[in-house]
């Protein structure tokens, strides 16, 4: 295809995409739990604990960003939505030049409803992939090492899974090495790159949680080893054996049958033996590391594909580009393109008008009353909460207790042990329990009489089937 058809879809592309998030942008963005734990992060770093919300098994990149923001006076949701777009948009540029196959590359993560979903969400996936893909960028097209290990590093920082780049490139230099290539140097490199960001995280790390720490090396990597327990996330479990070892495969073709022609790019890594390249080589090594480890573990979560659709957007697009060159030969292909296009784009705007149509321009009936309470009503004390997106929507201190099923108390973070706490705020459905756990149930099932008996209900209402409340001190 003439190269001018080729960036003529890329620019209506990238132009059907950025307007209509500008578009989604106008209306009321109802932030969700993980969102709220970002954006109460955010808060927390820059008010040094006074107001906010703090989870220890976060990564820091994404908080930090949007507490600056919200310091300086910036709407700290609007600021994020911005963020995610700017993001977004980085993406499928690193992308185009990154892979290089024409047109699809592009069309491909465009097409994708996961990330075209997710691009409306102030969520860690998109921001860490695009440092991991710009890492790549510079490993493969400038080979600097150095450059690569920082930004792989920074995908580290903003989301804690990108361990598996590290693992991916260190099992490309033991391959390297065994195919007698000069690898020291390179790994040198990346190391040096790598602990330039890492350092500080560690050094952080040490500094905050050493009193809390079993170890030095806990202490150095606190975040981290929290993080890994909810690998096991009962809540996100996937039912049925089968379902479980393919769910990201039924995520991925059924979003976008496309990707099922990444069987033929696999096809010509091995026929071509591309694999003697360096960059084919290290994208099929972190495509296998990334969907090894998700598919084992028990938190399955359609948008954890976002963090290795660039591997899967490599191979499909190395597929359809040989389709493109050997099969249609290129004589209907811009008819076919444009088919493919209208198509394809028909996807994310059905997956996208399901939600777009969810949201409106004003606060929904539960923002209003429940999420809001604490903007109408200020508090003088720390709150107890079991949802973190009040602090979304005022600054207020809130004390997470929902990392286990149990009476409402401070002490889940270390340092707010002897926190005094006035306000709690409780819902069942924030506290997950086995059918068959009854002791959780049972706990479960004590909370209510206790708040009854030690608290004034201030708050009670029904919402999509659950039930909310908000108690005060008597």
């Amino acid at each position: 295809m003439k190269n001018k058809y080729s960036i003529g879809i890329i620019i209506v592309c990238i132009a059907f995409f950025t307007m209509s998030k500008i578009l989604f942008m106008t209306k009321f963005h109802s932030i969700i739990w993980d969102e709220a734990v970002y954006i109460g992060m955010g808060k927390y770093i820059f008010s040094q604990g006074i107001v906010g919300l703090w989870e220890t098994f976060r990564p820091y990149g994404l908080a930090f960003i949007l507490g600056f923001f919200w310091k300086t006076g910036i709407p700290i949701v609007m600021a994020g939505d911005i963020l995610i777009l700017l993001f977004s948009l980085s993406t499928l540029i690193i992308v185009k030049y990154l892979f290089d196959n024409e047109f699809w590359d592009v069309l491909l993560y465009v097409t994708a409803p996961f990330f075209y979903l997710y691009s409306s969400y102030i969520l860690t996936e998109i921001p860490s992939t695009f440092f991991l893909i710009l890492g790549l960028y510079f490993f493969i097209h400038k080979t600097n090492y150095l450059l690569t290990g920082i930004f792989f590093a920074l995908a580290f920082f903003f989301r804690f899974t990108h361990i598996l780049a590290f693992i991916g490139i260190i099992l490309f230099f033991i391959i390297r090495f065994f195919q007698k290539k000069l690898v020291f140097k390179k790994l040198l490199y990346f190391i040096l790159g790598a602990i330039f960001v890492l350092l500080p995280f560690a050094m952080i790390n040490f500094l905050v949680y050493y009193p809390y720490s079993d170890s030095f090396l806990q202490a150095l990597g606190y975040p981290f080893f929290m993080a890994s327990e909810h690998t096991s996330n009962l809540a996100e479990a996937v039912p049925g054996t089968l379902y479980n070892y393919f769910f990201y495969i039924y995520a991925l073709v059924n979003g976008n049958w496309l990707f099922l022609v990444s069987i033929l790019g696999l096809w010509l890594f091995f026929s071509k033996k591309m694999y003697k390249q360096e960059g084919p080589l290290l994208l099929f090594i972190l495509l296998l590391v990334y969907f090894i480890f998700h598919t084992s573990i028990i938190n399955k979560q359609a948008r954890f594909l976002l963090q290795f659709l660039p591997f899967l957007v490599y191979f499909t697009s190395l597929g359809l580009k040989y389709i493109q060159a050997k099969i249609l030969k290129n004589n209907i292909l811009i008819f076919f393109s444009v088919v493919i296009l209208v198509v394809l784009l028909r996807i994310p705007i059905n997956q996208e008008r399901i939600y777009y149509e969810w949201r409106t321009y004003e606060p929904p009936k539960m923002y209003l009353d429940y999420f809001f309470y604490f903007k109408n009503n200020p508090q003088k004390l720390p709150i107890l909460t079991a949802d973190p997106v009040f602090t979304a929507y005022s600054d207020e201190l809130f004390i997470p207790y929902y990392f286990h099923v149990g009476l409402p108390k401070a002490g889940y973070i270390p340092w707010e042990e002897n926190i005094s706490t006035g306000t709690v705020v409780y819902s069942p459905r924030a506290f997950f329990c086995e059918t068959t756990n009854f002791s959780c149930i049972e706990k479960k099932n004590s909370i209510i009489p206790y708040l009854e008996q030690n608290y004034i209900k201030s708050f009670e209402e029904e919402y999509f089937g659950n039930k909310y409340y908000i108690f005060t001190s008597q």
